[in-house]
């Protein structure tokens, strides 16, 4: 029981006790202690908000940039900057003002999947920017001036460029990229002659397939390639020239990202390839609905955050 002592002077009533005073001593403790973690958990919350995620150590970040109809993924881990395909001309602003946001002072490795517009059409106006150590390029020609373009500036500005073989491994880091495409092979389609690449980071996967067909998807599956995944970019934006269900199955995604713009006049991503999706259970994010998509990797799995509201 607590006991009070009561001191009357000049007619005021003066009480004292000593637990009284250990117990406010404890309040403003754990007040300030509040205060302290209640900021933490703000400044991790806004750290933590569309555009200004903080790459923790051990970490990776893959960004599917929105660049309306198009491929653009740029993958970070605090230290390296992967891209995989640059968008098209017409996104190039977008581009780089995405990679202002997101701290990149140079790219150690471009991958340009295949030379269509669309996913090479931004790279001249990134090597004006940012230094290229490596670029990763599909062994077919095109006959365009993108094409054309890309191929001199390469050679300008001597960029060290291969056509990456079946099987060949990049690492950076603990992120490991792993080509799966063969350019040894030939087809009917530019696009079946995309680059296809494999990431895997502390256990989580990633696939990327950039627009390629059900030939080359085919080929994979006759090679009985790996190509098992968490996270699936469905190939050529959603068309229903791609995806198989047998190529579907075999890939088993947790997830799948659409990289295609809203209201575009392809009709991407196609009904059958929704719904394809939907039947072997896989949780779709799109570009044209969602904006920018992050996913980030670390240990304990893959979380996401969006642009727009999902």
């Amino acid at each position: 029981m607590v006991r009070y002592k009561y001191i009357y002077n000049n007619k005021k009533k003066i009480w004292h006790n000593k637990n009284l005073y250990i117990v406010i001593l404890i309040v403003l403790v754990m007040s300030a202690y509040i205060y302290s973690s209640l900021s933490g958990f703000l400044s991790d919350l806004k750290d933590n908000q569309y555009g200004n995620e903080v790459i923790q150590p051990g970490s990776a970040h893959v960004h599917y940039i929105d660049v309306w109809q198009g491929d653009c993924i740029l993958i970070q881990d605090g230290i390296h900057n992967i891209l995989i395909d640059t968008g098209s001309s017409i996104m190039s602003s977008d581009v780089l003002n995405f990679f202002d946001k997101h701290d990149v002072d140079k790219l150690d490795m471009v991958i340009l999947t295949h030379p269509h517009e669309d996913h090479i059409g931004s790279f001249d106006e990134i090597v004006e920017k940012y230094q290229v150590d490596l670029v990763l390029k599909s062994g077919i020609t095109h006959d365009t001036s993108t094409y054309r373009n890309v191929e001199k500036i390469l050679a300008d500005e001597e960029i060290k460029a291969i056509v990456p073989v079946y099987k060949e491994i990049f690492t950076y880091g603990d992120m490991m990229f792993t080509v799966l495409s063969d350019s040894s092979k030939k087809y009917d389609e530019i696009n079946d002659y995309s680059i296809v690449v494999r990431l895997d980071h502390l256990g989580n996967t990633f696939l990327f397939t950039a627009d390629m067909e059900s030939s080359s998807e085919k080929d994979l599956l006759d090679k009985e390639t790996d190509i098992e995944c968490d996270v699936l970019k469905v190939a050529h934006h959603g068309g229903s020239s791609s995806t198989t269900a047998s190529f579907l199955y075999e890939a088993s995604p947790v997830y799948a990202i659409i990289q295609s713009g809203a209201g575009n006049d392809y009709g991407y991503p196609h009904k059958s390839i929704i719904e394809r999706l939907d039947v072997h259970a896989v949780k779709v994010y799109r570009n044209d609905l969602l904006g920018d998509i992050t996913c980030i990797s670390t240990d304990k799995g893959i979380s996401f955050i969006f642009e727009k509201d999902y």
